[in-house]
């Protein structure tokens, strides 16, 4: 009971089903309740217990392609190639052989970091530590001693460290502590990463001098060498023509709309160009108006409909034929 997160907890579930402390009991021999590598240390009050060492026999999960929970590589890689995989409604058992589970040294020196990082950083996965959780994760790895103590422990903690920001990111870590696992020495970690910075400082340097001169040189693109070693001016020539070639094609010349739509209007007959005929041609719905009144009070009268004007000045003949039509209008309605 002392292995489960909740003492409360008991070994089968609801309706009598097994329980994740069961299946780890079965598995490992601890009754833990949960599926990831080691303990995580959440607060001063709380810890999560988790798989401590590599089993007999692995176990993997649905519940990890819903992102539910994690696996750990404790259980991903066991000693015999056979895992029981539990599902929504039961369990499988899956196997293979030998080669499922060989691992070359980069991995395993990978998953020994990984481990031991993910041991200090608590809850989830965050990618950073704290600065002082360093130290842990260094005798977690036996390397404090070959990084020279706490004074050698400082050093590292002040090359990790992001900018006072009091934390140590995972690549960073990675790096730095994958080469000391190799056989590099601490100092030699720290003075290639200086040699580095100063050769992109450099690097930086003589790019921004090759962008000034290129802004300063304003002569024209430079001359090509042919294969005989003389100049080739045919690119200059080139440019000649292409230059010459826009400068004639149509529309070179930007335009408004205004202007290419009468131009369009033009070529294809549609668009009359004297802004006179047009206010000659065009009604307004006033005119239409009247026109429509006429020909209704011409036929309820009897007489024909009268003739239209197409243009503003025969306003006055449209008002008199409309008093003419209401006129004869009313003598119907009154002899009616």
């Amino acid at each position: 009971m002392s292995d489960m997160d909740d003492v409360n907890t008991t070994i089968t579930s609801q309706f009598g089903h097994s329980s994740q402390e069961l299946m780890n009991l079965l598995l490992t021999g601890q009754a833990v309740s949960n599926v990831f590598d080691n303990s995580m240390v959440l607060s001063e009050d709380l810890s999560c217990h988790g798989i401590q060492s590599r089993p007999a026999i692995g176990y993997l999960s649905i519940l990890e392609s819903l992102r539910y929970c994690e696996v750990g590589d404790y259980y991903k890689s066991p000693l015999f190639p056979i895992w029981v995989v539990g599902s929504t409604s039961h369990f499988s058992v899956l196997f293979g052989d030998e080669r499922c589970l060989k691992e070359s040294k980069s991995d395993m020196l990978l998953e020994k970091c990984r481990r031991a990082f993910k041991k200090v950083e608590g809850g989830g996965e965050n990618g950073f530590i704290p600065v002082d959780k360093l130290n842990e994760v260094l005798e977690e790895l036996d390397l404090k001693v070959q990084v020279g103590g706490n004074g050698g422990v400082q050093t590292l903690q002040a090359y990790l460290e992001v900018s006072g920001a009091g934390i140590i990111l995972w690549d960073d870590f990675w790096k730095a502590s994958s080469r000391l696992m190799t056989g590099s020495s601490l100092e030699s970690i720290v003075s290639s990463s200086s040699s580095q910075d100063q050769d992109s400082m450099q690097v930086d340097a003589t790019n921004n001098n090759n962008n000034h001169d290129d802004h300063v040189d304003v002569a024209g693109p430079p001359l090509l060498i042919t294969q005989h070693g003389k100049e080739d001016n045919n690119n200059n020539n080139n440019n000649t023509n292409t230059n010459s070639m826009v400068a004639s094609m149509p529309y070179a010349v930007p335009q408004s709309d205004e202007e290419l739509a009468k131009k369009l209007a033009a070529e294809w007959g549609s668009m009359p160009t004297d802004t006179a005929e047009v206010d000659r041609t065009t009604k307004s719905d006033e005119d239409y108006a009247r026109e429509l009144q006429a020909q209704w009070d011409a036929e309820l009268a009897g007489h024909p409909p009268p003739s239209t004007s197409t243009g503003m000045e025969g306003d006055d003949d449209d008002d008199a034929v409309d008093l003419a039509s209401q006129a004869a209008m009313t003598d119907n309605v009154a002899r009616s």
